[in-house]
């Protein structure tokens, strides 16, 4: 996919995302996971290890929303990927998560993103 195509379908679904962000991911000030977010996990072993992530991840000290924000903005390929991996590590290890809002399409563009998103003739 180009550069282009990855941003217009991220605009295009930029509310959710914005919601999948601010609810998942470990440095928002409203991150879900607290309580799992009512999802049963059900890949305890994965679970573990990405405690170990989002605890790094929260250290980092992100003022989420504002990056998002400022991102979206400046149409920052490299930051939007980035918050959009760190809020799919918040999400609880469970098959549940599919069915959370922004999840499905968050995991869309992390699967399919340019492989170089400064080259409009990139990743196909």
């Amino acid at each position: 996919m180009f550069f282009s195509e990855w941003m217009d379908k991220f605009e295009k679904q930029k509310h959710v995302l914005r919601l999948f962000v601010k609810s998942w991911h470990p440095g928002s000030t409203e991150y879900e996971l607290a309580g799992g977010g009512g999802l049963p996990i059900t890949a305890p072993s994965a679970e573990s290890a990405c405690g170990i992530i989002r605890s790094r991840i929260r250290k980092e000290g992100h003022n989420v929303m504002k990056e998002f924000d400022r991102a979206l903005e400046n149409r920052d390929y490299p930051e939007l990927y980035s918050l959009l991996q760190s809020a799919w590590f918040g999400v609880p290890e469970s098959t549940d998560c599919w069915s959370l809002p922004g999840f499905r399409e968050a995991v869309g563009l992390l699967e399919d993103g340019p492989s170089d998103p400064l080259d409009e003739k990139g990743g196909e």
